[in-house]
C-alpha cells in the first residue's frame, strides 16, 4: 500500500480509519467505507431537498425521464460494505415517489469493477451500469 499522501488520507489514518475503504485501521472487514462524522445528517437533508428540487423543476419542464441512480464503489460490491450517507439519503427520498435505480448489489468478490489504481468503473463495470441504466428508461417510457 502507498503511503497516505493526501490531506483526507491521513486524516482518515490518524483517526482510526484505514486508507483501504474495505477494512479498517487493524486490517479487519468494516461495514461502512466513510467515516460517519464526515457525512452528517444536515447534508442529507440537503442532498434530499436537491433531489426534490430537481424533480420538482423536471416535472415543470415536462420531463418523465428523471431518476436517481446510486452507483456503488467497486469495494461496496465486492466486500458488502454500505455508505451510510447514501442509505439515509435514499430513507429520506423513500417516500417521495421519485424513481431511484439502486445498483448496489453484491457480486462476485473477484470481479473487479474499477480501473487499476483508480477507483473509477473499467470499462466492463461501466456497461454493465449502462444496461441497467438504459433498461430502466426503456421502462419509464
Amino acid at each position: 500500500m502507498r503511503p497516505c499522501t493526501s490531506p483526507s488520507a491521513r486524516a482518515a489514518a490518524k483517526s482510526g480509519w484505514s486508507t483501504d475503504p474495505s477494512r479498517d485501521a487493524g486490517g479487519e472487514p468494516r461495514a461502512e467505507t466513510a467515516d460517519p462524522a464526515l457525512y452528517p445528517a444536515e447534508l442529507t437533508a440537503v442532498a434530499a431537498a436537491t433531489r426534490r428540487a430537481l424533480a420538482a423543476a423536471a416535472e415543470r419542464c415536462g420531463s418523465a425521464l428523471l431518476m436517481m441512480v446510486v452507483l456503488p464503489a467497486d469495494w461496496e460490491l465486492r466486500h458488502g460494505v454500505r455508505e451510510p450517507a447514501t442509505d439515509r439519503l435514499l430513507t429520506a427520498v423513500q417516500g417521495d415517489g421519485l424513481d431511484i435505480l439502486d445498483l448496489r448489489t453484491p457480486v462476485q468478490p473477484d470481479r473487479v469493477l474499477r480501473l487499476p489504481n483508480d477507483n473509477h468503473y473499467n470499462p466492463a463495470a461501466a456497461d454493465w451500469a449502462a444496461a441497467q441504466i438504459a433498461a430502466r428508461l426503456r421502462e419509464m417510457r
